[in-house]
């Protein structure tokens, strides 16, 4: 599609009013859009009579419209979290050779609301509407390691950090350090530190707004797959859940 047509110019006014979270004037939309001011005006008074942009008389500013949110919570409702990942964990599941899960961070503890089984599934392997500690848990790790400073330290505060084998982390600061490695790593380990038969790997999951939305984990038995093996695959884990991301429109937000 030619990037001159209007209906490239429609999306990228709509592209920028979703990114942001606040009403945006005439002037801010032409700046960033780098439209002409006659096409944006014309884009813009399309755009009201659809009902896609709301105008704000008194503060001179555009914002989504009525139309456009229905269409964003209709699409939210019908490609849920589990829908969403679906091909992806298979994917995973088939590449990796391994079990791969799906889960969000539920009060205190992680939740899972997804998994696929290679093969035999392990008899202690979380179910759909359980749920594992954050502390001793790749997807509990990730998910903990990138909320906001203050949610964060409010988990962290009431997190009892409970030990389940020899190498559960009990340290409040030794979790920290930890966290901030998987932040700067891109993905968490979690290496027999909920049973010692088990090691995983998980990334996070991020919505439009930069907070993560779940997270994805690969895990098996370490007598098939140690830490070190499925680390091998945290690339692969890493593109998946970057990929779902964007489909949930992480990264779509655009600068002035």
């Amino acid at each position: 599609m030619a990037t001159s047509s209007i209906v490239s110019k429609t999306a990228l006014v709509l592209d920028f009013l979703c990114a942001r979270s606040e009403p945006l004037s005439f002037t801010q939309i032409a700046k960033a859009t780098g439209l002409q001011k006659s096409a944006t005006h014309r884009i813009l008074s399309i755009l009201r009579e659809e009902r896609l942009v709301a105008y704000d008389a008194t503060n001179q500013t555009y914002f989504a419209g009525n139309r456009l949110t229905g269409w964003a919570a209709g699409v939210f409702r019908t490609n849920d979290l589990p829908a969403l990942c679906a091909s992806a964990m298979e994917r995973l599941c088939a590449q990796c050779g391994a079990h791969v899960a799906l889960s969000i961070l539920d009060g205190s503890s992680a939740l899972y609301l997804k998994t696929v089984e290679a093969g035999e599934p392990y008899r202690l392997a979380a179910r759909v509407g359980e749920r594992s500690p954050l502390h001793a848990t790749a997807a509990g790790k990730v998910l903990l390691a990138h909320q906001n400073p203050a949610k964060q330290a409010g988990l962290l505060e009431a997190l009892p950090l409970e030990r389940y084998t020899e190498f559960t982390i009990t340290s409040p600061d030794a979790l920290k350090t930890e966290l901030d490695e998987i932040r700067a790593r891109g993905y968490a380990l979690c290496n027999r530190e909920e049973f010692l038969q088990v090691a995983g790997i998980s990334a996070p999951i991020f919505g439009s707004q930069g907070s993560p939305v779940g997270a994805i984990s690969i895990w098996n038995l370490v007598e098939r797959h140690d830490i070190d093996a499925l680390s091998g695959h945290a690339p692969k884990l890493i593109d998946a859940t970057k990929t779902l991301s964007e489909r949930l429109g992480h990264g779509a937000s655009l600068t002035e």
